[in-house]
């Protein structure tokens, strides 16, 4: 299959997971074989979308590129429609250099009745059309996403307006230089609107606050989750039990999810928090399924009434031998709770510091149901 042979017209179905760009998807297939058992990009064929700004490298340490115009809202165009929805595709090339996959994809079960995605960016003026030569300028599939293009450009939609390219301009703060005083300052508010953009572990987010656009790394508050062996590490670390499915549990629904942020406090720069999704907050559903444990000195942190609630949660989970629990004992006139935290432990968890040694050297790389 190369980018000169045009495949065939099987018609392929996966879940969209994420919006890599505004031309770019990551999915997963709904027909799993040993072939194709993990999540997969694909691209979409006759268009290019503006460019996102990036996340800073060791090379780029003054800070990450910047959005080109209509950039942010292409991708968020896309993610509003598609993540976490059925979708159909046909591959229709292959690039040999980097394998990419140009498909043209449907939303929904069928191509007939489905919309057709590219067709929808165009009329809405948030790509451009790539121009074609030879015969493919003659495809009857290219001459209809011409007009639609032209359509779109005398309707002055997206970049064919007469807006200034700035307006559509994101501009992204890859750093908090003052997280707790971010904290203090966001506390008495209402909480804040965010896309969980990266996940690095179950109890461990990467999110855009909206619409402040600050990139930011967030704890949970009050739990812990069975820990990930670092990508970056040199040793012989092993993931605990359950590691990886907590991460899956909380990716696979909250992963690109608009969510409500509650700020809490700070620990070694990470800001803690609740992350409550329209279907509730994704803390109490990791610790009813097992996959999360309550932690003291955050719990201290939890607004009114959440403590309780937790901890009951996680009665249930040990009561149920769920996964963490599968060999919990009892012990008989031991209340089922682990040892309070210290007054000490207070105090440093409300200056933004923990005790717990398993939430220090964090480093995260940067990715609709409960």
């Amino acid at each position: 299959m190369t980018a000169n042979q045009p495949t065939s017209t099987t018609l392929h179905h996966a879940i969209v997971k994420s919006i890599f760009s505004g031309d770019t998807l990551v999915i997963k297939p709904l027909t799993r074989t040993s072939a194709n058992d993990n999540e997969q990009r694909i691209s979409l064929n006759y268009i290019t979308a503006p460019k996102l700004a990036r996340l800073p490298t060791n090379a780029n340490a003054g800070g990450g590129s910047v959005d080109e115009p209509y950039a942010f809202e292409t991708r968020e165009y896309l993610r509003k429609k598609l993540v976490g929805r059925e979708i159909c595709y046909t591959i229709d090339f292959q690039i040999p250099q980097s394998n990419r996959l140009m498909c043209t994809v449907y939303l929904g079960k069928d191509k007939e009745t489905g919309e057709n995605i590219i067709e929808s960016l165009l009329s809405e003026g948030l790509v451009e059309l790539r121009q074609q030569t030879g015969a493919r300028a003659n495809d009857a599939k290219y001459q209809r996403l011409v007009i639609i293009d032209e359509q779109a450009k005398a309707n002055k939609r997206g970049r064919y307006s007469d807006q200034l390219a700035d307006v559509h301009t994101r501009n992204v703060k890859w750093t908090l230089e003052n997280p707790k005083q971010f904290v203090d300052e966001h506390k008495s508010q209402a909480p804040l609107d965010a896309i969980v953009e990266f996940v690095r572990d179950g109890n461990t987010v990467r999110c855009l606050l909206l619409p402040s656009y600050y990139f930011v790394t967030i704890q949970l508050t009050g739990i812990k989750c069975p820990i990930l062996k670092r990508e970056d590490s040199s040793t012989n670390e092993t993931n605990e039990p359950f590691a990886e499915e907590a991460k899956q549990f909380v990716d696979t629904r909250l992963l690109q999810r608009q969510v409500k942020v509650i700020l809490d406090g700070v620990n070694n720069q990470n800001l803690v928090g609740t992350l409550l999704h329209p279907n509730g907050n994704i803390a109490l559903h990791l610790l009813k399924e097992g996959l999360a444990k309550c932690v003291d000195w955050s719990l201290t942190l939890l607004q009114p009434g959440w403590r309780e609630k937790y901890r009951a949660t996680e009665k249930y989970a040990k009561d149920n031998r769920l996964r963490i629990w599968k060999n919990y004992v009892a012990q008989p006139g031991h209340t089922d709770n682990e040892s309070h935290a210290s007054s000490d432990t207070s105090a440093a968890a409300a200056n933004g510091k923990s005790n717990d040694s398993s939430t220090k050297g964090y480093q995260v790389n940067s990715g609709d149901f409960l």
